[in-house]
């Protein structure tokens, strides 16, 4: 095979230690290999980036190795060195000959082939920007469950929540739990409660109310889980905030793009962004290959001449969570192509192998609203009719406002058009 990097530096990259190993050819043409080892903290890895760029390498290569290989990576960039990196599954030893340094001068003679080939790794503002992006994921989490905890305290002690709230942590339910925790009486909470939108009978709440006691230890309980909960929102608001003042300076057209896709809301957009690494789509060449790097694309497991089933592979599983939440509420939205899709395949498939096969639509429809720069237009939706239901009465009362002008409508809230004349 021919060489195509003369000069290359592999590093195998572990939690305390960074295995290095340069190769490259002298004058008579025999490889000469230098192999140090540095750690990954403190002056080392200074060591490794001044030692790396006096070398004047044309390849530095190093596995993904967990979390491990991002800090010695911001070390070679901020030297000017751009390092490969790649998938340890790739690029493995033969077993009986892994060694450290081994893997290191493995790592060095296969990036001189150039028989390997390189993640992703996104500019680094959006590298930045994923971090408040995932923690935010996390919170979300830990807020879904510190809720579903509120939620089975109070089936426990008080009352059911289907039975007698949609949602406990709406309104009337809020103050119905903050006067129990708080002493009130009964009645002092009903009439504190509006009925005109609860639509339930007051001796109803009365009896799912005295149908249980709230002792001590779990109005204790509930404060806290309340106070977590509150601290928890607050905590997202305050990072979502930070994303949208950033993604909305870096790419405010984008967004708008993105935000037209059924599904897909503000706060989607913006995380789909920062995870997608901006909105250029050149390092991804097509839509295919941007599915099986989001891991939303199917296997090929074919063996005899039989097509065997393909599973999804494993890809950037933040990214495929938001195209997750995207679809189910894309599928959910009337009129729709991915509607439609989803229940033609919903015939043959179960309900996840469903939402993904549209997560796959959807990624083909991101690529190419952001690589062509237009908004998306899906062919089952009549907009000018939409147009027309929303704004038809905004459009009469303007037009009412006119001198001279007599308006005679009929059955808007249907769509019927409304005759208008001019008596001047």
């Amino acid at each position: 095979m021919d060489v195509v990097y003369s000069k290359v530096l592999g590093i195998d990259v572990h939690q305390a230690i960074l295995a290095c190993c340069m190769v490259s050819c002298n004058e008579s043409g025999e490889l000469v290999t230098e192999k140090k080892t540095f750690k990954t903290y403190g002056q080392d890895l200074h060591e490794l980036a001044n030692w790396a760029k006096t070398a004047n390498l044309d390849l530095v290569i190093m596995e993904s190795t967990g979390i491990y290989w991002y800090t010695p990576y911001q070390v070679l960039e901020k030297v000017g060195i751009r390092a490969a990196v790649v998938n340890a599954r790739e690029v493995r030893q033969m077993e009986g000959k892994k060694t450290d340094m081994g893997d290191a001068e493995w790592l060095a003679h296969i990036g001189r082939l150039g028989v390997f080939c390189r993640s992703f790794i996104p500019e680094k503002i959006y590298r930045e920007l994923r971090i408040p992006s995932r923690e935010i994921i996390k919170l979300t989490d830990d807020l879904s469950a510190e809720k579903n905890r509120f939620s089975k305290i109070l089936n426990e002690q008080i009352f059911r929540r289907n039975g007698v709230f949609s949602d406990i942590f709406g309104v009337n339910a809020t103050i119905v739990i903050d006067g129990l925790l708080s002493g009130k009486s009964i009645e002092e909470i009903l009439n504190e409660i509006n009925f005109n939108v609860l639509k339930k009978d007051p001796s109803e709440i009365k009896a799912a109310i005295e149908s249980g006691t709230l002792n001590e230890s779990a109005c204790i309980t509930l404060i806290t889980i309340r106070e977590h909960i509150q601290f928890l929102e607050r905590q997202i608001e305050n990072l979502r905030s930070y994303l949208h003042e950033k993604v909305e300076q870096l790419h405010p057209e984008s967004l708008h793009f993105l935000q037209t896709i059924p599904g897909i809301s503000l706060d989607s957009a913006v995380q789909l962004l920062v995870e997608l690494g901006g909105d250029d789509m050149t390092p991804f060449v097509n839509a295919e290959r941007l599915s099986s790097w989001i891991g939303v694309c199917p296997g090929n497991n074919e063996s005899a001449g039989k097509r065997k089933h393909g599973h999804i592979r494993k890809g950037n599983y933040y990214l495929r969570r938001i195209l997750c939440e995207c679809a189910s509420a894309g599928v959910k939205t009337k009129g729709t192509t991915f509607q439609s899709k989803f229940r033609a395949l919903r015939i043959r498939k179960n309900y996840k192998q469903a939402l993904i096969a549209i997560v796959h639509k959807m990624v083909h429809v991101i690529f190419v609203l952001l690589k062509n720069r237009q908004c998306y237009i899906d062919p089952q939706i009549d907009y000018e009719k939409e147009s027309a239901d929303k704004n038809a009465r905004r459009w009469v009362k303007l037009v009412c406002e006119l001198p001279n002008w007599k308006i005679v409508a009929r059955n808007l809230s249907n769509g019927e058009r409304f005759a208008s004349s001019n008596n001047a």
